[in-house]
C-alpha cells in the first residue's frame, strides 16, 4: 500500500460584501471598483486577471489591506508563494489585526516548508480570535506535516468542537490517528467523515488503507472499490486495491487492476514496479522484465526496482543480464547486502565461483546474521576446493541456526571431501535427526559408512534412502535410479554380486527410460551390470552389455582414447574365457593398435598390450608368434 491523503488547507480570500459601506466611502470607489473586478476575475477562476485587478486597486489606494490580502491569495493560488507571503506581511502592516491575512500567512508559510513561522501566524490568529475553526484546523494541518501528531490531534478536536460537520477536520484526524500508529481511530474518525459526506473518494481510500494496515483486506478492498464506484479514473485507489489484492493472494485480480491504474496513469514508475512483482509471482518473467524496464524507463532511481529485474533474469536463467541488474542496484545502494547475495548466487549459476564469492562475503559482512548468504558461500568455497573455508562457514550457519538440516548437511560434505569420514558421519547423522525423510543425508550418510567399509551401518540407510525416493518421486524417477546404483555399488562392494544384479538392472531400465539409450549415465549403468555378471562369470550376459559400452565410448570419445582401449581388453578377456579366441584376437590387436597410435611403439602400455595378445596366442597354440610379441615385450620393459 503507499497511498492515502490529508485534506489540505484552503486559502482564505475577503470579498466584496464583507467591507462595509463606511469604508468603501474612504478608500474611494475607482479602488473598490477594482478590488470587486478582481473578487469577480477569481470567482471564474482567472487568476491573472484577478492579479492585475488588485494590483491597479492598491496602486490607487497603497493602504488597503484587503487588497494586499486578496492578492496575496491569488499568488498562492497559482504557486507564486514568495510574492504572496510579501503580500499578507504588506495586508499586517497596515491591518496587524487581520485574521484572514495571519491565517493566509501561515497558509503560505506551511507551502514553503517555513513550518515555525507558520504555526507562529495561525497561533496569532487564534490570539486575536480563538474560535476561528479554520486556523485552528490550518495549525493542525502543520503539525502533522512536522511529525507532531498529538498536537495536531488536538488542534483538529478543537476545528470538530466549533464545526462538527468539519469532514475535511475528521479525515485529517483519521489520517493523523494513523500517522500516530492509533489504528482503530482512525477509522473510526474516518467512518465519521463518511458519515458527513458518504460520497468522498478520497476518505473511502485512506479507509481502506488503514483497513489494510490492520490487515483486514476484505475490508480494505470494499473500502477500495466503493472509492473506485464514486469516482472510476482514481488511480491512486485503483493502486491500492491492487496492493490489497496483491496481499489476498489474488493475482490475477492484482495484475487486472494494476494494468488499469495504468491505463489511467501511464507513466506512474511504481505502479510498473508493482505489476512486475504479480508478473513475476505468477511465473509470467518475460511479462515482469518489460513492466520493470518500464519502472526504469520513467526514471525511477531505486536499487529495489533494478533487484526486481535481476531477480527476473535470474529466473529466466539470464545470468548476464542479472549480474548487471544486480550491480546497478549496487551503485545506487551500495551496502545493500540483499543485492550482493543476489549477484553472488548469480555469479554461482554461471560456474564463476571466484566472483561469488567475492559477493557473498560482502553480503556476510554488511549482514553478518544473514545465514543464508553464510550458507551459500559455503557451497561455493566447496566447489572451489576451499574446504576448509566451506567448513567455517557452514559451521557458523549452525551458529546462528542449530536446527538447519540442509547446513549440517554440507557441513559433512565439507568434512568428506577432506576424507575426515568421522566428522562428515556426525553431521550426516544431525542432519537425519533434524530432517528424518531428507534422502540426501541418508544416501551420503551411507556413502561415508561405505567408504569406512561399515556396511552394516551403510545398507539400511540406502535402503531408507530408496524407499523415501520411491514413494516421494515414483518408482520410474531418475534419482530412484541413483538410489538403486547406490545399494548396488555396496553389494559390489562386499562381492554380493547376486544381490546387486537385479538392483543395477532395475536402475538400467529406469535410466534407459527417462534419459534415452545414448545418455552417459545408461552407459555407466550398462558398464556397472555388465561387470556383476562378468565377475559372476556369466560371460554370454556381459559380453552384449559391454559391446554396447564400447559403442558409446567410442561415439563419445573417439575410437583412440584410453577407455576404449580398457573396453576392447574386457571383451578379450570374455571371448578368451568362452573359448571364442579369434573374437579375442580381434579386440587385443585393436587395443594395441590404438596403443602403439597415441604412446608410441616404446611405451610400457604397448608391452602389456603385446602381453596379452601372446598369452592368447599361447592359447590357440600360436607358439612362435607368442614368442615373438614376448620378446618385443621384453625388449620395450628393459629399454625403460
Amino acid at each position: 500500500m503507499r497511498r492515502l491523503a490529508m485534506s489540505v488547507l484552503a486559502l482564505g480570500l475577503v470579498v466584496a460584501s464583507a467591507l462595509t459601506a463606511p469604508v468603501a466611502q474612504v478608500w474611494g470607489a475607482d479602488a473598490l471598483a477594482y478590488f470587486e473586478e478582481g473578487i469577480a476575475s477569481w470567482q471564474q477562476g482567472r487568476y491573472d486577471a484577478a492579479a492585475v485587478s488588485f494590483s491597479e486597486a492598491i496602486r490607487l489606494r497603497p493602504d488597503f489591506a484587503e487588497a494586499h490580502n486578496s492578492l496575496g491569495w491569488v499568488y498562492g493560488k497559482t504557486g507564486r508563494y514568495d510574492a504572496a507571503i510579501a503580500a499578507y506581511k504588506e495586508a499586517l502592516r497596515l491591518k496587524p489585526d487581520f485574521v484572514e491575512a495571519h491565517k493566509n500567512l501561515g497558509a503560505a508559510y506551511g507551502k514553503t516548508g517555513q513550518y515555525d513561522a507558520a504555526i507562529a501566524s495561525y497561533q496569532e490568529a487564534l490570539r486575536l480570535k480563538p474560535d476561528d475553526a479554520r486556523a485552528h484546523y490550518g495549525l493542525g494541518v502543520t503539525y502533522g506535516d512536522t511529525g507532531r501528531y498529538d498536537a495536531a490531534i488536538a488542534s483538529y478536536k478543537e476545528v470538530l468542537l466549533l464545526d462538527p460537520n468539519h469532514y475535511k477536520a475528521q479525515n485529517n484526524l483519521g489520517w493523523t490517528y494513523g500517522k500516530a500508529g492509533k489504528w482503530d481511530f482512525a477509522i473510526a474518525s474516518y467512518k465519521k467523515a463518511l458519515r458527513l459526506k458518504p460520497d468522498d473518494a478520497q476518505v473511502r481510500n485512506n479507509l481502506g488503507w488503514t483497513y489494510g494496515v490492520k490487515g483486514m483486506w476484505d475490508s480494505a478492498i470494499s473500502s477500495y472499490r466503493e472509492a473506485l464506484r464514486l469516482r472510476p479514473d482514481f488511480a491512486e485507489a485503483r493502486n491500492n486495491l491492487a496492493d490489497a489484492y496483491v496481499e489476498k493472494g489474488q493475482w490475477d485480480s492484482a495484475i487486472e487492476t494494476y494494468q488499469e491504474a495504468l491505463r489511467l496513469n501511464p507513466d506512474d514508475a511504481w505502479t510498473h514496479n508493482s505489476l512486475g512483482v504479480a508478473y513475476g509471482i505468477k511465473g509470467m518473467w518475460d511479462d515482469a522484465i518489460a513492466s520493470y524496464q518500464n519502472a526504469i524507463r520513467l526514471r525511477i532511481d531505486d536499487a529495489q526496482v533494478y533487484q526486481n529485474l535481476g531477480d527476473a533474469y535470474f529466473q529466466k536463467g539470464r545470468w548476464d543480464a542479472a549480474v548487471v541488474s544486480y550491480k546497478e542496484a549496487l551503485r545506487l545502494k551500495p551496502d545493500d547486502a540483499a543485492a550482493h547475495y543476489s549477484l553472488g548466487l548469480t555469479y554461482g549459476r554461471g560456474s564463476r565461483w571466484d566472483l561469488a564469492i567475492s559477493a557473498l562475503e560482502e553480503a556476510v559482512y554488511i549482514d553478518p546474521a544473514n545465514a543464508l548468504a553464510r550458507y551459500d558461500l559455503g557451497v561455493a568455497y566447496g566447489k572451489t576446493g576451499q574446504y576448509d573455508a566451506a567448513i567455517s562457514a557452514f559451521r557458523e550457519v549452525i551458529y546462528l541456526k542449530p536446527g538447519d538440516a540442509k547446513a549440517h548437511y554440507e557441513l559433512g560434505r565439507a568434512y568428506g571431501a577432506k576424507g575426515l569420514l568421522d566428522q562428515a558421519i556426525a553431521s550426516y547423522e544431525k542432519a537425519v535427526r533434524l530432517k528424518p525423510g531428507d534422502e540426501k543425508a541418508l544416501n551420503s550418510l551411507g556413502n561415508a559408512y561405505m567408504k569406512k567399509r561399515e556396511y552394516a551401518q551403510a545398507e539400511p540407510l540406502f535402503r531408507r534412502a530408496l524407499a523415501i525416493r520411491e514413494k516421494t518421486l515414483g518408482p520410474n524417477h531418475p534419482d530412484v535410479g541413483k538410489a538403486l546404483n547406490s545399494l548396488a555399488l555396496l553389494y559390489k562392494k562386499q562381492g554380493l554380486y547376486v544381490d546387486a544384479e537385479p538392483l543395477y538392472r532395475r536402475a538400467l531400465a529406469i535410466r534407459e527410460k527417462t534419459l534415452g539409450p545414448d545418455h552417459p549415465v545408461v552407459a555407466q549403468s550398462l558398464n556397472n551390470l555388465a561387470f556383476v555378471h562378468y565377475k559372476q562369470r556369466q560371460y554370454a550376459q556381459a559380453e552384449p552389455l559391454y559391446r554396447r559400452v564400447l559403442e558409446f565410448r567410442e561415439k563419445s570419445i573417439g575410437p583412440d582414447h584410453p577407455r576404449v582401449v580398457f573396453m576392447l581388453n574386457r571383451l578379450a578377456k570374455i571371448y578368451t574365457f568362452q573359448g571364442q579366441y579369434s573374437e579375442a584376437e580381434v579386440m587385443y590387436q585393436r587395443a594395441l593398435a590404438i596403443r602403439e597410435k597415441t604412446r608410441g611403439p616404446g611405451h610400457p602400455d604397448v608391452a602389456s598390450g603385446l602381453i596379452n595378445l601372446a598369452a592368447l596366442y599361447k592359447k590357440m597354440g600360436k607358439e612362435d608368434e607368442a614368442k615373438r610379441l614376448l620378446g618385443r615385450a621384453r625388449g620395450i620393459k628393459a629399454n625403460k
